[in-house]
């Protein structure tokens, strides 16, 4: 009976083991999953007007787009388009405003957009632009203010030496001592311009490498 009850056990030890193995075998490795593919990079659509020249008919083309768009990516990429060639200096088409009002829709409509993050940059760059002529137009009407100043000055001061043989000794004093002040202010006056000029020239170098 011992015998019998023994020899059972080994058959079913058998058994599994000759299930697993065969299990073993049958089972196959998964497969990894296959790579994704790497986001294409879309190219930059203003290029065409950039490279050919035709800002307008570009900026005509993409209104008519912005107009018939059915898809976010038409409408983003049209709105990009637009902003570029207003915010591109060399074009016949340029104007600070009309780029920003493209850009800032562009961003507003379609944040999601990959043309949105770009957007942002060129409002950022309009901004500082915008910050530095207004600058500079203040620094030339100062420069216009300050000029008339020493033509006034020097008037005054022809004048005063016309007249320097009708007057006495005292009065010549008096005279060349305001002559002196005068000339003294001229001098003052024009180093303000010759700093200003510099000021001028230093926006208009970071303006350059804003827009480079």
């Amino acid at each position: 009976m011992m015998a019998t009850h023994t020899l059972v056990y080994r058959r079913l030890a058998g058994l599994v083991l000759l299930l697993v193995v065969l299990g073993g075998c049958s089972t196959k490795t998964p497969e990894p999953p296959p790579p994704v593919p790497a986001a294409s990079i879309p190219l930059f659509p203003p290029q065409e007007a950039l490279t050919g020249g035709d800002f307008s008919g570009f900026a005509e083309a993409n209104k008519k787009t912005l107009e018939t768009c059915d898809s976010d990516d038409g409408c983003a990429t049209a709105l990009f388009n637009l902003g570029v060639v207003h915010a591109y200096p060399p074009a016949p088409i340029y104007n600070q405003s009309e780029a920003l009002k493209y850009f800032r829709e562009l961003i507003a409509r379609y944040p999601d957009s990959p043309w949105a993050s770009q957007a942002k940059f060129w409002v950022e760059l309009l901004r500082k632009t915008v910050a530095f002529e207004k600058d500079r137009k203040q620094l030339r009407r100062e420069i216009k203010a300050r000029k008339s100043d020493i033509e006034e000055l020097n008037e005054q001061i022809r004048r005063s030496r016309d007249i320097d043989t009708e007057i006495d000794q005292k009065e010549q004093e008096q005279l060349r001592q305001e002559i002196k002040e005068r000339e003294s202010a001229i001098e003052e006056l024009s180093e303000q311009i010759r700093r200003s000029r510099d000021i001028d020239s230093e926006i208009d170098r970071k303006e350059r490498e804003l827009l480079k």
